[in-house]
């Protein structure tokens, strides 16, 4: 045989192998190869043709017709020469007598321990040229679908291993497909044709005393060839590719042949995948956040939203199959590598990765609508599957929990400093919201608890230290596993909130901080919303009593005394005046005016109220407690009758309850959740047509937020920045002008009592009202509902109280549309001899109040967590 640089020369050492045409023909079409010793070594001669052809054709500057249609024959009869060089493959390499020797990377080249030596071994050359041979042809022959030839080539070099160097073919696979990643349909071609093959799991299985990155197993070229399509915007790229390595598993998983240790070994050899996908967490959320729709419809955009939804689930099945299989040592040995300095994005994108898987495989006892009916029986094995599933993912999210605070102790630390800089510490507190959700079973529950314990245990000191804000959201998960029918969750619970209180107690020297988030996470159980609320009391008012009675058994003992090393050292406490900063930045300036009279407050009350602190002696653990979950309970009581009393449906009823609650709040220095339930009287009023009502409310919610604010720069001084409007806008704005609108504040919320609320502040509430341009808005749409009802004169002194902030501010156009506003007003009430200056809706209330027994200053130890603390969480 000939080609067009000469005389073939294969690697055979029988002269008949050089008749290439004779041979070719005998070894392709006759059987009498398999029975007799006359066999040829063709495979080499083959491809150096094939690839010279390919070569000389290609740098032709002009082609011939018959040059034209012998170069789109070559591609069109690709399976031929292919088929033809691995049949000389199959009859003329020798064949191994060792057992298992498909399990190893390397098929031996030498003769010695072969059947017979008639066999020829393979030239080592070979494989290099092969390698350009194929990638020739991946570049040249393009006349035939790009697919169609990706996939010959594929089950060539499938089959080429099995008797073939399985190392060199599998390099030679790698350096092939990688030319294909310009187009992600041929690499997925190319791959499924070797993970989709019954003993697939031979192909990526990397034996234990090798490395398993190394490029000689397809493992490694399997995942860096699919690793860029996951990310791709091209939804049929992304689907493919999760599909590809989906199926895998499944095969992987179902194959009886495959021993439990060789799982392992190759779902360790797959972590890299979890490597990839958390570092690129946030890249692949945003291409599949909405998959784009060409209707605008809304049934349209749900479609959207369910694709995304299952594209997810498979690529996040294939993660935590990997984390199950691949054992607890690989796990620890990728958060190490994730916690360290330059890896927290990545920690991040794990977590969120987690929670993302938590929230897709939440168990549903009711299937969607619009899903596919199935029957009976085909429903029930589906809808148990869900549920074991659900179960199984919730166990690996709390896995990941444990030990996320295990390996990355030192990140977690560090709650207290910005966010920004430490990305993983919010998606780590929404894992724990979601492994400890109402909707998991039993058993998931057990190590949500579990996780949630140690977090408490581990991260105490700098839960409660500095600007951290996570603790509220923590105390309000503990109640939600207190409040649950699971008996082991309800213990765990109990042991938490036990811990949390002497930590609160030994540390902060009393109860106060704990106050508030213990309100906070009482509101939050009690506005739970699909199940059976007064059950789930019941339980938490038995909890509560089970921490009282373990806290008395506790009394004399000093946890100190047990912590640690430096346990009680990480504890960072600001002190009575610290203050934090609120992050405000003021694109206007407000010019400081003289002080009068109305700005000269009552100093002599604020020295009583912080000396009576200060000279208060800290009870017991337990007495302090009790009293706490005594005037706890009521209000948790009060929030359970507004959701659940019938006699809510009456507005005034529902507006008293709601009153009593707002007082409850103010009263135990709860600043967040008064505003919110005051702002739900103010909804309330708007949705009945109680146009005054509204109105008074967000004039009492602006006065309040102002008071609070002008009593937070007297007690921490003019230079702090936890306040969210400047210093100087309270020499243009007095708290008495808000006295002469709504007289009954001083009732309402004495002065006592918003300087006992300021001093456990470290920056103030961060409600819209607590800002000038918030006071503005507010007390505008104030007086616009006092003038719908007529009330002209107490809109005009609403409406010139908006002005003097806008005109403090700078915002004249508020200030004249405000200005504009009085104008109209002043000539309705000239022409009118109707006077309306006041209402009485307050002075119910202040009557109430003044009824009831005077505030008592309770000892309060000063703090910097302040009432810009918010729940992590909304209990679904």
């Amino acid at each position: 045989g000939t080609s067009p640089k000469g005389p073939i020369k294969v690697a055979s050492s029988q002269p008949a192998a050089r008749t290439a045409a004779a041979n070719t023909l005998y070894t392709f079409l006759s059987n009498n190869a398999l029975f007799t010793e006359q066999r040829f070594a063709v495979a080499q001669g083959i491809a150096e043709v094939w690839h010279a052809d390919i070569v000389d054709l290609t740098g032709m500057s002009t082609r011939t017709p018959e040059q034209t249609n012998q170069f789109g024959r070559l591609g069109e009869y690709s399976w031929f020469l292919l088929d033809l060089i691995l049949r000389s493959l199959y009859l003329s390499s020798p064949i191994a007598t060792t057992p298992n020797v498909l399990n190893s990377p390397r098929s031996p080249a030498p003769a010695s321990g072969f059947t017979n030596s008639k066999y020829t071994a393979i030239d080592p050359s070979f494989y290099l040229l092969l390698e350009n041979l194929l990638t020739a042809v991946f570049k040249k022959e393009v006349p035939i679908s790009g697919t169609v030839i990706v996939g010959r080539v594929a089950v060539f070099l499938r089959q080429a291993s099995v008797r073939c160097d399985r190392g060199a073919i599998m390099q030679v696979a790698s350096r092939v497909f990688r030319g294909l990643k310009a187009v992600p349909a041929n690499v997925q071609c190319a791959l499924r044709v070797f993970v989709e093959h019954e003993n697939a799991y031979l192909f990526v299985m990397p034996p234990e005393e090798h490395c398993p990155t190394s490029s000689a197993y397809f493992m490694h070229t399997f995942l860096e060839l699919l690793k860029p399509s996951l990310t791709s915007k091209s939804r049929e790229a992304r689907v493919g590719a999760a599909v590809t390595i989906y199926n895998f598993c499944v095969r992987l998983v179902n194959n009886s042949k495959v021993t439990g240790n060789e799982v392992t070994r190759i779902a360790t050899s797959m972590y890299p995948l979890v490597v990839f996908i958390a570092q690129n967490w946030k890249e692949y959320s945003a291409v599949t956040a909405d998959q784009p729709v060409e209707s605008k419809s809304p049934a349209a955009q749900n479609q959207g939203a369910k694709f995304s939804v299952t594209d997810r689930r498979v690529l996040i099945s294939v993660i935590v199959w990997i984390m199950f299989h691949g054992g607890i040592g690989c796990l620890r040995g990728f958060l190490q590598v994730m916690g360290e300095e330059d890896n927290r994005e990545g920690l991040a994108g794990f977590l969120h990765m987690m929670v993302e898987a938590q929230n897709i495989f939440r168990y549903k006892s009711t299937p969607p609508k619009n899903e596919v009916k199935l029957m009976d029986d085909q429903l029930k094995e589906t809808d148990e599957w869900d549920s074991r599933f659900a179960t199984f993912v919730h166990i690996i999210g709390s896995l990941a929990a444990v030990e996320v605070l295990g390996q990355c102790m030192y990140s977690m630390r560090r709650i207290d400093q910005r966010a920004s800089s430490n990305p993983q510490i919010f998606p780590y507190f929404l894992l724990l919201e979601a492994i400890v959700s109402v909707n998991n079973a039993s058993v998931s529950l057990l190590a949500g608890s579990a996780a949630l314990h140690m977090t408490s245990h581990n991260l105490f000191p700098e839960l409660i230290s500095g600007r951290a804000s996570y603790m509220s959201g923590m105390i309000l998960l503990a109640l939600r596993l207190m409040s649950f029918a699971t008996q082991n969750a309800r213990s765990a619970a109990i042991k938490t909130v036990t811990e949390m209180a002497t930590l609160y107690h030994t540390m902060c020297g009393g109860m106060s901080r704990m106050r508030s988030n213990m309100a906070n996470g009482l509101v939050g159980v009690a506005e739970s919303k699909g199940r059976d609320m007064s059950r789930a009391g019941t339980f938490i008012l038995e909890g509560l009593q089970s921490v009282s009675l373990e806290l008395k058994k506790l009394e004399g003992t000093k946890y100190a005394d047990v912590a640690p090393e430096g346990f009680m050292d990480r504890f960072n406490d600001g002190g009575a005046t610290a203050s934090s900063s609120s992050n405000t930045q003021y694109n206007y300036h407000v010019p400081s005016l003289p002080s009068s009279d109305d700005w000269v407050r009552n100093k002599q009350v604020a020295d009583t109220v912080l000396q009576q602190q200060l000279r208060a002696t800290a009870g017991t653990l337990s007495e302090e407690f009790g009293q706490m979950v005594d005037s706890l309970v009521q209000l948790f009581k009060s929030v359970l009758r507004v959701q659940q009393d019938d006699a809510m449906k009456f507005k005034e009823s529902k507006c008293s309850a709601y009153h009593q609650i707002i007082a409850s709040f103010f009263n135990q220095c709860v600043v967040t959740q008064g505003f919110k339930w005051l702002q739900r009287l103010h909804d309330t009023h708007r949705g009945n047509d109680d146009h005054v009502e509204a109105a008074l409310t967000s004039v009492v919610s602006a006065a309040l937020a102002f008071r609070i604010t002008e009593i937070f720069y007297d007690v921490k001084g003019r230079d702090t920045k936890g306040a969210r409007m400047p210093y100087a806008i309270i020499t243009h704005v007095s708290y008495s002008e808000y006295l002469h609108i709504v007289p009954e504040l001083l009732q309402i919320l004495p002065t006592p009592a918003v300087y006992a609320m300021v001093t456990e502040m470290s920056v103030v509430g961060n409600e819209p009202v607590f800002t000038v341009e918030g006071q503005i808005v507010i007390l505008q749409a104030a007086a616009a509902l006092l003038d719908k009802a007529n009330y002209a004169e107490l809109s005009l002194s609403v409406a010139l109280l908006a002005a003097k902030f806008a005109i403090a501010k700078g915002d004249y156009a508020a200030g004249s549309a405000s200005y504009t506003t009085s104008s109209k007003l002043c000539s309705a009430i000239a022409s009118t001899n109707v006077r309306r200056a006041q209402h009485r809706y307050y002075m119910v209330w202040a009557r109430m109040e003044m009824e009831q027994a005077p505030l008592k200053i309770k000892k309060k130890r000063s703090t910097a967590l302040g009432a810009t603390e918010s729940m992590i969480v909304d209990d679904r």
